[in-house]
Formats: structure tokens, sequence, C-alpha cells
């Protein structure tokens, strides 16, 4: 799904078993990055699962809000209460996924290449 210019990934069902063989999660997420690439995004949300693995691919996450309101005041001051236990903050580690090539290649080289 796309909209000013920017590509949302919407969730994806796998065959589980096949998943296990074929990879298929991954493949499905690199597919739908390369179209999103190849239409001139300027912007990718991949959804809210699989943090772990989107964090490999380079990305960074962006803070989601709920606000929960119950009618009734006793199951309010519950839910209240119990709030940082139902909604824990998740925090992942953003890792840089082109480190490896600026060990081993020279500024100098990564420069005439366009990757600076």
């Amino acid at each position: 799904m796309r909209a000013n210019g920017t590509h949302y990934n919407v969730y994806s069902g796998v065959d589980y078993e096949m998943n296990e063989r074929a990879h298929l999660y991954f493949n499905l997420f690199y597919h739908d990055l390369d179209y999103a690439f190849s239409t001139g995004t300027n912007e990718v949300h991949l959804g809210e699962t699989s943090d772990g693995f989107k964090s490999r691919l380079g990305t960074e996450t962006v803070p989601m809000y709920c606000y929960v309101k119950a009618r009734n005041p006793v199951v309010q001051a519950i839910v209240k209460r119990l709030a940082r236990r139902l909604f824990p903050e998740q925090h992942v580690e953003r890792q840089n996924v082109f480190k490896e090539v600026r060990k081993k290649w020279s500024r100098a080289r990564m420069a005439r290449n366009g990757m600076v």
C-alpha cells in the first residue's frame, strides 16, 4: 500500500511449514522492499512486528502510543495500575548494517563508488 510517497507494509500471512524450508517471511520482506524502492518511495513503514529482524535491515523504531479508558471506574483503576505490564516499552537496538563495509573499504574507495 502506498500513499503520499510512503510505502506501508501490511500484514502478510505465510505457511509456516513452507516458511522453514524457503524462508518465506524474509523473502516476502525483501521482495516488498525491492518493490517499494523501485517505485521511488521516500519512506517505508514495515509494520508492528518482528522488530529484531527489521533492525538487522538497518531500520529504526518509532514510538507508538495507545490510550485506553474504561467506562467502569473500577476497571479503569485496574487498567491504570497494570498499564506498564499490559503495554511494556519495547527496546530494540538499532544495528549498523553497513559497518562491515566501512571496515573493509577505505574512505577514498567508498567515495569513488558513491557510498559516502
